[in-house]
């Protein structure tokens, strides 16, 4: 498979399995009015220290701008609660648009946050989060790297692409998809961080 001579740091794949057991019951939400809505996310999700909030802000992902959620964030102080911010609650007036798009949309933000959890629990961080100035020192930060590579390989499993189709893809495969333009746009195959992340996506693939 190419580039697996890259491969030797261990990545972190996200615990999902309590996630699979939730989101049944986010089809059930369908029709109520906004404010039911975020009750019942709210309580369903308590327990894995999740909670959603309502933001103006839309996101430039075009998958979660259908989705009406913006971005997700991580509290870097024990135990590390993560709040889904959601800009439209109206595709919850659908069975198949909570489907179709909210329920992918979460597992996306989700999973980027709960790989940034266990980072910090396996590292035992907890300090109060330090700050980026811009993009490109975003993108040097190994944890966000790695995380993004995940972020990378759930997109094109969306897409329909297999664990085989995506471990025969080269470079010029991967700069279709819009996480990795946003990141080649700091980066040139020259930089350490570029393959950095093309070692994180090809682990995350063989963990497929």
């Amino acid at each position: 498979m190419r580039f697996y001579k890259f491969l030797k740091e261990a990545v972190i794949k996200p615990d999902l399995k309590w996630v699979h057991e939730l989101v049944p019951m986010v089809s059930t939400l369908a029709k109520h009015d906004d404010k039911k809505i975020l009750q019942s996310l709210n309580k369903l999700f308590a327990d894995h220290f999740v909670q959603f909030k309502q933001t103006t802000r839309q996101s430039s992902d075009d998958n979660l701008a259908a989705a009406g959620i913006s971005y997700a964030e991580m509290e870097t102080q024990e135990p590390f609660k993560i709040t889904v911010y959601l800009n439209d609650l109206s595709v919850f007036e659908d069975k198949a648009e909570i489907q179709d798009w909210w329920i992918p949309g979460l597992y996306l933000v989700l999973s980027h946050e709960l790989i940034h959890r266990e980072q910090y629990t396996r590292m035992k961080i907890n300090k109060s989060a330090k700050g980026y100035g811009s993009f490109k020192e975003y993108y040097k930060d190994k944890q966000e790297i790695m995380a993004l590579a995940h972020d990378i390989v759930l997109h094109a499993l969306g897409l329909g692409f297999s664990k085989v189709d995506m471990a025969n893809m080269n470079i010029e495969h991967w700069l279709n998809f819009e996480r990795f333009q946003e990141f080649s746009s700091h980066f040139t195959p020259k930089d350490p961080e570029w393959k950095q992340l093309l070692k994180y996506v090809y682990q995350y693939v063989d963990k497929l």
